[in-house]
């Protein structure tokens, strides 16, 4: 696309959808979605009606076919990018480790039979003490209230903490490079934002309402 076509095209687009909405979109570019944000912007803003229809509905398909049926081929990509140490078992998990500024971090994708959910699992490096697991239920389930995605477990056989997030991917719908980055993230970032509440309940003795407050307020002190 002409380079002039495009400014003109992304001035239009500004001044329909504004400014906050047009830079959240581009800040959101990626390989996958590079080709297909500009081919908007030409059909949507600088082009006919009718070009408009023809080439968005074509746009959409060649997104469409262009996405790996296989999300956990967008993920190894992910964790290739990052540097992180990984592990891919089959066409169906992948074990990542992460280092957080706590501790290192334990990361599972793995693809349920017939492609309907795509799962993450984290885990700590350390587990749970008989003594404080009932403390520790409490701390969950408030850690739990204060999440848009994802929850925080407890396997009951060896104490070990769990965070989940599951994306269902049922008919025909497929998984984005978005999506594998956002659940990365929400998992990094919940396991990050706890750690402390955790070492407060465990082993600092405190309850779990003084631990996530000491933990959101020690947050609070970092940003």
């Amino acid at each position: 696309m002409d380079q002039d076509v495009y400014d003109r095209g992304m001035a239009k687009r500004r001044a329909v959808l504004g400014d906050a909405y047009v830079d959240k979109a581009i800040a959101n570019v990626d390989d996958f979605n590079r080709d297909f944000q500009r081919i908007v912007i030409h059909t949507n803003f600088t082009g006919t009606a009718k070009q408009v229809t023809t080439l968005t509905l074509a746009a959409l398909l060649m997104a469409a076919d262009a996405a790996p049926e296989n999300p956990i081929d967008l993920i190894e990509q992910l964790v290739a990018d990052h540097e992180w140490p990984f592990e891919r078992c089959g066409d169906g998990d992948l074990a990542v480790c992460v280092s957080g500024s706590w501790c290192d971090y334990n990361l599972a994708f793995t693809l349920s039979e017939g492609h309907e959910a795509l799962t993450l699992a984290a885990t700590f490096d350390f587990r749970a003490p008989r003594p404080r697991r009932g403390e520790l239920c409490i701390l969950l389930s408030l850690m739990n209230e204060r999440l848009w995605l994802g929850h925080f477990d407890l396997s009951p056989a060896d104490g070990t903490i769990l965070y989940r997030l599951a994306v269902p991917l049922g008919g025909q719908a497929r998984a984005t490079a978005g999506q594998c980055e956002q659940m990365l993230r929400a998992a990094i970032d919940s396991c990050e934002r706890f750690y402390p509440a955790f070492q407060f309940v465990l082993w600092g003795g405190k309850s779990a309402e003084d631990a996530i407050a000491a933990a959101i307020l020690d947050c609070r002190g970092e940003a």
